[in-house]
């Protein structure tokens, strides 16, 4: 940089009444300037170096051949700016002008333009925010035509109107030299807009035109936009803050599908809404050149952003998307939604808007299998449609054909088709690339947007789109550790749209106890759904959101499951009503589901949102060939990880004494406890049990009650936040090493531990640990219990009070007290409350009232009395008030749509023990079956590992026992052999399991023999009677025992009496002979002590009638009498 004189150089700087010294320093500056040819011009431009007044700011330019004279915001003003271009006569070449912000007027750009020589070389051009107006327009169209340099030109806020804008295109429709328009912020209008739209058709050289902040709309908006389908040569476009709104968004679309050069396309605030973005977005769909797409500030609605984020999980990957300030509130049902699609459409292609419909049910066919067109009609011609096939990678857009040429009358005529819709669970091939991902959440996680709209953009993003488990654990962590309403959100809407469900071990690895806490309080039962081990026993509110969506994914599973059944099993059909699905048992609102309607054609399209659904579903499949089960130790760590099983009670099956049934549970328990101190040589060195640590929390409470007495009693202030946590500390600091031993517990940490072990079992430990703050807040069944240290001092109170009533025997949570001095204390506790607070008054008397029915003669339990009181206390506060337990995290749209509802069925009315047992049965699977399912689904067990753990469960629950045999059955490795598991429980519990898993799934014509009763209705059972009928004629003897027959009148109804005297008739023999109503009874035996005698390869050639033929399985399994004897026994 070569400076001119010796001046100052800061901008407007002037040296006002300068000294003598500076005066000569002065002249002699302006002699050496005068010598100069460049400094005399400079000297014209800002006048003469003033000596009484002010000295100008002298202009530093570079000393090369690329000039660039960079005068913006210096306000010269009409005067200097008229002596600027008088100048340009003086400079011989420069490449660059900029003179942005200088208040010149029309009179004074003239002057300036009008000078500038040709010679000049002239290749960037700023007048910017300046009023140059009409006259200005003129000079640099004059300019525009001598030039044939000039690359980029701005006029920016220059006030040019229509006609302006029409002088500036035609006169660059004679220029072929210009790449960059700036047009920005001026009043350009319609017929501007048409002006332009020519100068885009024309231009070949043009790359970068800027005409945002205008008022282009209607036919000028229209005349651009299709302008640009012929263009080539544009590679951004900014048309941002006019009024393109929908009809010339729409024909952007139609132009983007062609236009190979574009860029970066700018069309925030255009008003465009939700049907012109759905049209945009299937016209980017076809466009690989555009990389960036600006839509910000557009009420594009909930549709609209949907359409714009399917294109990343249509596979594209190059496009950056910004939506920041756009209106995703609103929602219009009328709009098209590719995932409700109709039964049959009629679209006239003439329209854009359906003409991307169509284009939406191809794409929606070709990537999501289970959805098909038929009966394809284009103005009275036939379409075939090539229907792509499952190959696991992405499928080719389905091609629609007219004999053998392809269809590709896409902009005319009316298509008419069908859509045949079968849910179907995605594909890894559904799942985002990792590149479209990236630039996902640079839209959905922008971070301008509110933690709403992120909240919002997510829900909206997974409607539509896939994701491994990978994928959702990075966005997961993608989020803010402290914004937990955002991670639980974002884990709610992700975790249904998995694609890889086998790795969902590591999604719930993944998140941190609160939020999965919080997530499961959330979504319910649909937590502990796992789609790669579904088989239960399913009982659905449809008026709750995520119990629908638990259906929804068994109708996809049931798809993938029936088709395999029809292909590849190599077996025949084992469904309850031989329609393929492995829906059974189905009553919808007290209302059996039976043929011809299923789950799986009711509820294929729309799932109503409302009612009560009941059903089992099972698995289908055997598992794979190569499957091991796991090894009994490992099976027991399994089992002691999840709390099902401590040591001593594993040591005692090891013994085998509690399956064989000759010693009861506690016995073997208490034997095995034994072994396990001798082995040990301590006593006193075991686990410590629920009693161990109820006698340090009972001492515990003793100290923090004592503590809080000595304080008050001192009259100081109560400053210790959590008493509990210190008088636990001190607690161990009283015990000696012997003490400590024999406890089982040694330091805060150790009871920590085993208070969240123990929590479930026991309601004294469970309020202990969640206002010590060691449980999370919602351990407590329907409400939240938030730390409070005035809930620490009421539950101290309390206990104390309940403790020195009169006891009447019993231990742990048996303790009885007299149940009318538990009222008493209750109403003194509440009291103040019922004064200050109406709305209390019903939540008392429903609490009183419960205490009342859990009353037996007179007494009721201690620690029942303090859960009720502790309730009561925790519904003071707001977050417990509402009926959704006030969770902040459900939104008003959830909440409408899961309670106005309501329901079409009767709740039945249930006795209080009734109550009781529903609790524990609930407290079972929450504590412990869900955790097991969760953990065995990633392994494979036995029969005989699958009694034993079975077993572990009550047996006055065989309901439960049963769910526990549903849940575990896929991952049963030799179901063969699940006749042993039959003859290991009693027969409730075997017939349900017959019920529940079906018969055909469970059944081995290897192992025939046992006592049936078949209700001939049900295509499941009438299969079992057709192989005993074949087994009585193939095997030796009288087989059937004891055979009776049931007769069905009319409408169903069956006779009370049998038929006397029946035996097994002729016309039965004869395949389908047997009849389709009435029930069989009879017991099936094949011992040789009767004549009888199995023919092991009749037996075996009936296995693919049911499950354990699947694959082609086929096996002859040959037992002495001995092994039949004992089986007939059991």
């Amino acid at each position: 940089m070569g400076q001119l004189d010796t001046l100052p150089t800061t901008r407007l700087h002037h040296l006002i009444n300068p000294s003598k010294i500076e005066r000569k320093s002065l002249v002699k500056a302006r002699l050496s300037r005068s010598r100069n040819k460049t400094s005399s011009m400079v000297d014209n431009i800002m006048g003469q170096y003033p000596f009484g007044e002010s000295i100008a700011e002298p202009l530093l330019f570079e000393e090369n051949d690329t000039l660039e004279i960079n005068l913006a915001h210096f306000g010269l003003g009409d005067n200097r700016s008229h002596r600027l271009g008088n100048s340009f006569e003086h400079l011989e070449k420069f490449h660059g002008l900029n003179v942005k912000d200088n208040r010149i007027t029309p009179k004074s750009i003239v002057s300036i333009l009008g000078h500038i020589q040709p010679e000049a070389c002239l290749n960037t051009l700023d007048v910017s925010c300046n009023k140059i107006g009409h006259k200005g327009a003129f000079a640099v169209a004059k300019l525009l035509r001598s030039t044939k340099t000039l690359r980029k030109l701005s006029l920016q806020s220059t006030y040019f109107s229509d006609k302006d804008a029409i002088l500036i295109c035609n006169a660059l429709a004679e220029n072929n030299s210009l790449t960059s328009l700036n047009m920005a912020s001026n009043k350009i209008g319609d017929s501007g807009g048409v002006a332009l739209a020519e100068l885009i058709e024309c231009a070949s050289t043009l790359e970068d035109l800027n005409v945002a902040w205008n008022s282009i709309r209607g036919d000028g908006a229209i005349a651009m936009a299709k302008a640009l389908g012929v263009n080539t040569s544009l590679t951004s476009l900014k048309l941002g803050y006019n009024g393109f709104a929908d009809v010339a968004t729409k024909f952007i679309a139609n132009s983007i599908e062609v236009n190979g050069s574009l860029n970066f396309l700018d069309l925030t605030q255009n008003n465009i809404g939700a049907t012109a973005t759905l049209v945009l977005a299937n016209g980017l769909e076809a466009n690989r050149n555009l990389e960036f797409l600006i839509l910000d500030q557009n009420p594009i609605g909930q549709t609209g952003a949907r359409a714009m984020l399917r294109l990343f999980g249509n596979g594209e990957e190059d496009t950056i998307l910004s939506l920041q300030g756009c209106n995703v509130d609103i929602d219009d049902p009328l709009i098209f939604d590719p995932n409700e699609l109709s039964e049959h459409y009629s679209l006239t292609l003439d329209s854009p808007y359906q003409r991307s419909i169509l284009k939406d049910i191809i794409r929606k066919a070709n990537r999501h299998l289970g959805v098909s067109l038929t009966n394809v009609d284009y103005d009275g011609k036939t379409l075939h449609v090539d229907h792509a096939t499952d190959c696991g990678e992405p499928l080719n857009l389905r091609e629609l054909r007219i004999g053998d040429k392809i269809w590709t009358g896409y902009d005319t005529g009316i298509i008419t088709f069908d859509v045949h819709i079968i849910p179907h669970r995605p594909t890894l091939a559904n799942a985002l690339t990792n590149a479209a991902l990236e630039n996902l959440l640079n839209v959905v996680l922008n971070e301008k947007l509110s933690e709403r709209n992120k909240q919002l953009m997510m829900r909206l993003a997974c409607q539509d789109m896939f994701f491994t488990t990978a994928q959702v654990i990075y966005i997961l962590n993608k989020i803010d550790q402290r914004n937990q309403s955002s991670r639980v959100n974002a884990a709610v809407e992700l975790m249904q749209r998995i694609v890889d469900p086998e790795k969902m071990s590591l999604f719930h690895g993944n998140l941190d106890s609160v939020t999965a806490s919080k997530v499961k309080l959330q979504i319910g039962q649909l937590y502990n759904f796992d789609i790669t081990n579904p088989g239960d026993h399913y009982r659905l509110d449809l008026a709750k959101k995520y119990d629908r969506v638990i259906l929804e994914k068994l109708l996809e599973i049931n798809t993938v499951d029936a088709e395999y059944s029809k292909t590849l099993s190599k077996r025949n059909d084992t469904s309850q009503h031989g329609d393929w699905n492995n829906f059974r048992n189905a009553v919808y609102n007290d209302k059996k589901i039976l043929p011809p309607h299923s789950i799986a054609t009711k509820f294929r399209l729309i799932i109503p949102q409302r009612g009560l659904l009941e059903f089992d579903y099972t698995t289908p499949r055997r598992v794979p060939p190569h499957a091991r089960p796991i090894r009994h130790k490992y099976c027991q760590n399994l089992l002691r990880d999840v709390g099902l099983m401590t040591d001593e009670e594993w040591a005692a099956l090891k013994i085998g004494k509690i399956i064989r049934g000759k010693m009861g549970r506690r016995k073997a328990r208490d034997l095995a406890k034994r072994k396990l101190e001798k082995q040990r040589g301590v006593k006193g060195d075991l686990e410590p049990g629920p009693k161990q640590v109820l006698k340090v929390i009972i001492g515990v409470i003793a100290i923090a009650e004592t503590q809080i007495n000595e304080q008050m009693d001192a009259e100081q202030e109560l400053v210790d936040m959590n008493p509990l946590n210190t008088a636990s500390s001190l607690y161990f600091d009283l015990l000696d090493s012997a003490e400590k031993l024999q406890l089982g517990l040694s330091d805060v940490n150790m009871l920590k531990s085993y208070v969240a072990k123990y929590e479930g079992g026991n309601i004294l430990i469970r309020w202990f640990g969640t206002l010590a703050n060691w449980l999370h807040e919602s351990a407590h069944e329907g409400i939240r219990t938030p730390f409070k240290p005035a809930a620490t001092s009421f539950f101290l109170n309390v206990y104390l009070a309940l403790s020195n009533l009169e006891q009447y025997g019993g231990d742990g949570d048996a303790v009885m007290v007299d149940s009318k001095s538990v009222l008493d204390i209750l109403e003194s506790n509440f009291e103040n409350v019922l004064r200050d607070c109406d709305d209390f008054t019903t939540q008392l008397e429903g609490t009183v009232e419960h205490i009342e029915k859990i009353t037996i003669n007179n007494v009721v339990g201690l620690h029942d009395g303090l859960d009720q009181m502790m309730r009561l206390w925790y519904f003071q506060d707001p977050v417990n008030v509402s009926s959704l337990i006030g969770d902040p995290l459900i939104t008003d749209q959830e909440t409408d749509d899961d309670s106005v509802s309501g329901h079409d069925f009767e709740e039945k009315e249930l006795d209080e023990n009734e109550k009781l047992n529903l609790i524990e049965k609930n407290a079972l699977r929450e504590k412990l079956l869900y955790p097991l399912h969760r953990t065995l689904s990633q392994v494979y067990i036995t029969c005989n590992e699958l009694i034993m753990i079975t077993k572990l469960f009550p047996s006055k629950y065989p309901e439960l026992r049963v769910q526990v045999i549903q849940k575990l059955f896929g991952r049963v490795v030799d179901i063969e052999r699940f006749h042993v598991v039959l003859s290991a429980f009693d027969k409730v519990t075997e017939d349900l399991m017959w019920k529940r898993l079906g018969w055909l799934n469970i059944f081995n014509p290897s192992f025939p023999d046992r006592e049936y009763y078949l209700l001939l209705s049900e295509y499941d059972q009438r299969e079992i009677a057709k192989m005993l009928v074949y087994l009585a004629i193939a095997e030796p003897g009288e087989n059937w025992q004891d055979e009776l027959y049931w007769r069905s009148r009319f409408a169903g109804e069956i006779e009370s009496d049998p038929i006397p005297g029946w035996e097994l008739p002729t016309s039965w023999i004869d395949d389908g002979g047997i009849p389709k109503d009435g029930i069989i009874s009879l017991a099936y035996y094949s011992g040789s002590d009767r004549g009888c005698a199995p023919v092991w390869k009749e037996r075996a050639a009936l296995q693919q009638r049911c499950l354990c033929g699947d694959g082609g399985w086929s096996r002859v399994m040959q037992y002495g009498l001995l092994t039949f004897k004992k089986n007939s026994s059991q």
